[in-house]
């Protein structure tokens, strides 16, 4: 398990990283049942510093359903990380039509205590299955989720 030292010649550097190419199916329909979608290796801060957790999907395709969501949550250890509003993103489709867009986000996380954290996205719907794509038709670069020290490259 690699431990972060912020007096390594590359702290700044990605802390856990990781892709996904596939295709993810949403299926799970609460916060509780959320479909994975990428998780990143686990890491272990010194407690004091704070991170950037960015996540980026070339794709999310809610259902073809007015009223068809996918809700997109971080997760650390399993658990969502912020309880009561935990999603980063959601894409609501308003019409009976397919449609995909891309999903590209940045957050912070402060100070994660001195212990293991795995970090995951997850994904859940609401009226018909969704897709998550990991590559955009095939081109282009794979979903991923990057986690750097603030101040970090």
């Amino acid at each position: 398990m690699p431990t972060y030292d912020p007096t390594a010649a590359n702290n700044s550097f990605s802390v856990a990283y990781a892709e996904f190419s596939t295709d993810v199916t949403v299926s799970g329909t609460t916060e509780a049942a959320a479909n994975s979608v990428v998780e990143a290796p686990g890491f272990i801060p010194n407690g004091r510093d704070s991170f950037w957790l960015e996540f980026v999907a070339p794709g999310v395709s809610p259902g073809a359903s007015a009223g068809a969501s996918v809700v997109l949550v971080v997760y650390d250890n399993g658990s969502p990380l912020f309880a009561g509003t935990s999603a980063i993103a959601q894409v609501i489709n308003n019409a009976a039509a397919a449609y995909t867009t891309s999903v590209s986000t940045k957050l912070k996380i402060k100070s994660p205590t001195a212990v293991v954290h795995v970090y995951s996205v997850r994904a859940f719907r609401a009226v018909a299955n969704g897709t998550v794509n990991g590559t955009s038709g095939g081109i282009g670069r794979p979903g991923s989720i990057n986690i750097t020290r603030e101040g970090g490259a």
